[in-house]
């Protein structure tokens, strides 16, 4: 089914993937089942109308099905508040329903990711039934926070970019914002086994409780999104889905440490006879949303959207066919209206601007009316605007965080005073006392905040530069190949001195041959000349058989001299052919090791001097 950012006018859109179901039970004549699932709503099921869309059946008679499909419901707006959705797993030959879970719409809050476990208990299995489900309540237009200018950004996951030589079949990817990503990493990360993953929630019916349909404004962890498994060859994994980051996303993303986390899983880990749980990822991909990519969303080139190619997958065993390490491909988008067109499409990446190659705003750009009067700009000023624009956005994040803690301090000063602890006089410096404590130390939080983002940047580097180092090791010949290529030069400089042995030989034989023949010419015209031999009727004869012989064979003897002079030629040709790919070699060897020595010894010193500021900080220099 094709299903978009907002439902059509009118309308509230239901969009759902049926992951998988565990322990259902036997048919009622007690084979085992070939389970399907269909989504209805209550209005349809009250009229006696078919079900508006359903998964496939499996192959096999099983108890513990995956299917990994998507099924979309549409609910005018008007019924909103009594409809359910009714999620219903039946037999395929019988079409006897085997279980039948109850979901009201007006629960759900929208646009949130749930992920759910359905459990319906029953007298033959009290443990329950399972369902796992990952379920999406999209209105009819994108809501939009007070004080933001867009609604969303659409992130649209491509794929790899390079075939895998060791693939892991079919992936599922997990995309999130985290508004702080060095800790998102350190918690999730970066631990052995990784811990990072969805985490379910669980509603027990005929009755679930309330409080698992509640949303919190921000969460650490972010609000992750799953795709279908990836398509096309397992060698070069394939999504082409979109992820639409809105809501209380918003309100993180673009802010001091943020950054979107796509997390890939292998699809055959995921599903099993007891449950379905994804953890332990095998690899993810990072894009901090830094203030660099705002700005280039925002900016005309940007206004439809940016790639981004060769973005690094972390912590993983992949290894790529051509290229030095695994990457994938993004597509992003800011949406700035409540009610976006069409999903992007992959065919038309082409002509997106790159995201590394996008040159910076250029400071002519005109700031709007709210924003003149805000910064106090006139028209003559318009080239301090993206530094005035940075200012406000800090002093935006520097309020909001200066208001929790005033809130926080407010709540506390009320119970002392409710409870007698200080009297009213001491409110007012005791309350300065902790509004002033408190901002130093979001201040000094902010800083240190800045020095790990640096830190992290570097470790990114450091896992290129490592990248760069292992291509580099496997290109540069090693000692036994240089040693083999030695011993075969060798080889043939000793078939090279045989071969001019053997024509020096050969040249003297011929010239001993030559100075024969020609004495015997010589003394043959002597002898005719003074006519002092009688020679016989057959002489002549004989004497021009001999001069024949002898030149057929001097004439074959140089011939095979002339064919081992171009031998000699050809292999003189091939020793300076070796000799110049050695010399090569061994001058690419050496530049290698001279770039590699330089490039460790700047980036260790770098790495060095930002671990001593971020330790000073820490030490309060």
């Amino acid at each position: 089914p094709i299903s978009h950012h907002v439902a059509k006018p009118g309308h509230e859109e239901i969009y759902m993937i049926v992951h998988g179901a565990t322990s259902l039970p036997s048919r009622s004549d007690g084979i085992d089942p070939l389970p399907f699932a269909t989504l209805k709503s209550l209005y349809e099921e009250k009229g006696g109308r078919a079900a508006q869309c359903a998964t496939h059946a499996t192959l096999q008679p099983t108890h513990s099905p995956t299917w990994e499909e998507v099924m979309t419901m549409q609910v005018p707006e008007d019924r909103v508040d009594e409809e359910e959705l009714i999620l219903t797993i039946s037999d395929s030959e019988s079409k006897e329903k085997l279980v039948t879970y109850r979901l009201p719409i007006i629960n759900l809050a929208p646009f949130h990711p749930y992920h759910f476990e359905l459990v319906q208990p029953t007298k033959s299995i009290p443990s329950g039934i399972r369902l796992y489900i990952t379920v999406q309540r999209k209105l009819g237009y994108l809501p939009r926070l007070e004080g933001f200018g867009f609604c969303g950004l659409e992130v649209t996951l491509r794929d790899f970019q390079r075939d895998l030589k060791n693939p892991a079949g079919p992936l599922l990817a997990v995309g999130r914002i985290v508004p702080d990503y060095t800790k998102y990493k350190e918690d999730m990360l970066s631990r052995r086994p990784c811990i990072a993953g969805i985490t379910t929630s669980t509603l027990t019916f005929p009755d679930p409780n309330p409080t698992s349909f509640q949303v919190l404004k921000e969460h650490q962890q972010g609000f992750p999104q799953v795709t279908l498994p990836s398509k096309g060859s397992s060698n070069r994994p394939e999504w082409n889905h979109s992820f639409m980051f809105c809501n209380n996303d918003t309100a993180t993303m673009f802010s001091h440490n943020s950054a979107l986390v796509v997390e890939f899983y292998p699809n055959s880990t995921t599903m099993s006879t007891v449950t379905w749980t994804i953890r332990n990822p095998i690899g993810f991909a990072t894009l901090l949303l830094d203030e660099d990519v705002f700005q280039a969303l925002t900016s005309d080139a940007g206004r439809l959207g940016v790639r981004v190619d060769d973005l690094i997958v972390q912590g993983s065993q992949f290894a790529t066919v051509e290229g030095p390490y695994p990457s994938v491909r993004l597509m992003l988008r800011l949406i700035n209206t409540e009610r976006p067109d069409t999903l992007a499409a992959p065919s038309s990446s082409s002509i997106l601007p790159v995201l590394d190659s996008m040159p910076p705003p250029a400071s002519s750009s005109r700031p709007n009316e709210v924003e003149a009067e805000y910064l106090g700009l006139g028209g003559s000023q318009n080239k301090d605007y993206r530094e005035a624009v940075k200012r406000m956005s800090n002093d935006m994040i520097s309020l909001r965080q200066n208001l929790m803690l005033t809130k926080e301090v407010g709540q506390n000063v009320m119970d002392d005073i409710h409870q007698g602890v200080i009297s009213s006089n001491e409110v007012a410096d005791k309350f300065g006392k902790k509004v002033a404590v408190r901002s130093k130390l979001a201040k000094e939080s902010d800083d240190l905040k800045v020095y790990k983002s640096k830190v992290q940047h570097l470790q990114n580097q450091m896992i290129k530069s490592n990248e760069r180092e292992k291509q580099y090791l496997t290109q540069m010949p090693n000692q036994k190949d240089l040693q083999n290529t030695a011993n075969q030069l060798q080889e043939k400089q000793k078939k090279l001195r045989k071969l001019e042995a053997t024509c020096q030989q050969q040249e003297k034989v011929i010239q001993k041959m030559e100075k024969l023949l020609n004495k015997y010419i010589k003394q043959s015209n002597v002898k005719g000349n003074g006519g002092d031999l009688n020679i016989g009727p057959g002489g002549d004869n004989i004497q021009s058989r001999t001069v024949s012989i002898l030149s057929q064979e001097n004439s074959k003897l140089q011939i095979e001299l002339d064919r081992l002079r171009s031998q000699v030629q050809l292999h003189d040709q091939d020793k300076a052919d070796l000799m110049g790919r050695l010399e090569h070699a061994e001058s690419r060897v050496n530049s290698l090791e001279t770039q590699l020595d330089r490039n460790s010894r700047a980036w260790a010193k770098e790495r060095h001097e930002l671990t001593v500021r971020l330790q000073e900080h820490r030490n309060g220099i």
